[in-house]
């Protein structure tokens, strides 16, 4: 059982309780939050304060429901790690995704809060991706969760140093290509920030360091 892990004294903490430390640390400030529970609360009123009541509904039956559902667990290095269960588009076969849960944290902060999918047109697993959908965009436009964890810019790809796109821990992504121009977070904050001035000062994004 982890010890430390970031600053936060986790000895004989379960991931659930690790997760609402974090949580509670990072959140409670700019949000009043304090528990797991009550952060996927707020992204989902975030996501769909500026929606019809049906809408929200159905968003709350897809990106919600796969939050809910995410698998929280100690890597074997201590880390705490969330798991996101997809299905393989092409297959219909059941596939998981593992990042670092403060990285997926990260990701939800960016405005990427939609559902993840995977693909994989080819059937070749080295090929599929992990995508997830522009907040605001025409469309519905996805980027790979690869690029936004590694923060790519236009003429940057993530590929994964293990060959395996369902492995996005932050340590097995990498980029290739020269950068130039906006950086993908840049890009995401820029869509959510509108969203959010839609929805309500309750739900502007905290600037971060």
């Amino acid at each position: 059982m982890p010890s430390v892990n970031n600053g936060l004294n986790m000895q004989n903490m379960t991931p659930r309780m690790a997760a609402d430390a974090i949580i509670s640390t990072r959140f409670y400030s700019p949000y009043g939050v304090s528990t797991l529970s009550e952060y996927w609360d707020f992204v989902l009123r975030r996501a769909t304060a500026h929606l019809a009541e049906h809408l929200a509904r159905r968003v709350a039956g897809t990106s919600g429901k796969q939050r809910r559902e995410a698998r929280l667990f100690f890597d074997d290095d201590d880390t705490l790690c969330i798991s996101i269960q997809m299905t393989d588009a092409r297959t219909g076969e059941a596939v998981e995704a593992v990042t670092e849960f403060r990285v997926f944290l990260d990701i939800l902060e960016t405005g990427a809060d939609g559902a993840w999918q995977y693909g994989n047109k080819e059937g070749d697993r080295k090929r599929g991706q992990v995508r997830i959908g522009v907040p605001m965009s025409e469309r519905s436009r996805k980027v790979p969760v690869g690029r936004i964890i590694a923060n790519a810019t236009k003429g940057q790809q993530a590929r994964m140093e293990d060959g395996n796109p369902l492995n996005l821990r932050r340590a097995n992504v990498y980029l290739v290509g020269k950068p130039r121009g906006c950086d993908t977070r840049s890009e995401l904050q820029e869509k959510a920030r509108f969203r959010a001035d839609l929805a309500g000062s309750e739900f502007d994004y905290p600037e971060r360091d």
